[in-house]
C-alpha cells in the first residue's frame, strides 16, 4: 500500500514549487530571425518592438514579465536580446552583443529556465549560426 507521503508534498516540496512559479528565459539568435516577434508571439500580443528589416531592432537586452492564459499560476520572465551576427550596417556589434548576452545571463536571479536559441528556417546549418550556437554553449553553459 503507498503511503500518504506519496500523494502529498511537504514543506520542502511547496518551497521548491513556489520557485517554479517565475520562469526565466532568454532568446537569443543572429540578427533579423524574428526574436521579438517571437515574444510578441509567446504573450499573445506586442510587448517589445519587432521589425521585418534584416538590421536588428533589439539594442539592448529587454526583459518581458507576465503570464499565459494557458499557465495562469506561473509568472514568464522572457529576455529579448540584441541580435548576434549583426552586418556593419547594424546597430550592435557582434562582440558586444555576446558580452551583453553573458552580463545578462549570469545577472538573472535564480538562473535560467530555458534558452531559445532563435533561427531562420534553413539557417541552422549554417557556419554563422553553428559558431554562435558553440560559442554561447562553451562559453556561457560551460558545455552543459
Amino acid at each position: 500500500m503507498a503511503s500518504n507521503s506519496e500523494y502529498y508534498s511537504s514543506d520542502s516540496d511547496n518551497d521548491e514549487t513556489e520557485k517554479q512559479r517565475e520562469l526565466n528565459v532568454i532568446i537569443f539568435g543572429e540578427s533579423g530571425v524574428g526574436k521579438s516577434a517571437l515574444i510578441n508571439q509567446i504573450f499573445d500580443k506586442n510587448v517589445v518592438e519587432a521589425s521585418n528589416s534584416a538590421v536588428g531592432c533589439t539594442i539592448i537586452s529587454a526583459k518581458v514579465s507576465g503570464t499565459l492564459k494557458e499557465y495562469p499560476h506561473l509568472k514568464f520572465n522572457v529576455y529579448d536580446t540584441a541580435g548576434l551576427s549583426e552586418s556593419d550596417d547594424g546597430n550592435v556589434p557582434t562582440a558586444h552583443a555576446f558580452v551583453q548576452l553573458v552580463k545578462l545571463a549570469y545577472s538573472i536571479p535564480n538562473g535560467i529556465n530555458l534558452l531559445i536559441c532563435c533561427a531562420e528556417k534553413g539557417r541552422l546549418a549554417g557556419e554563422r549560426f553553428k559558431a554562435n550556437y558553440r560559442i554561447f554553449i562553451e562559453e556561457l553553459c560551460e558545455k552543459r
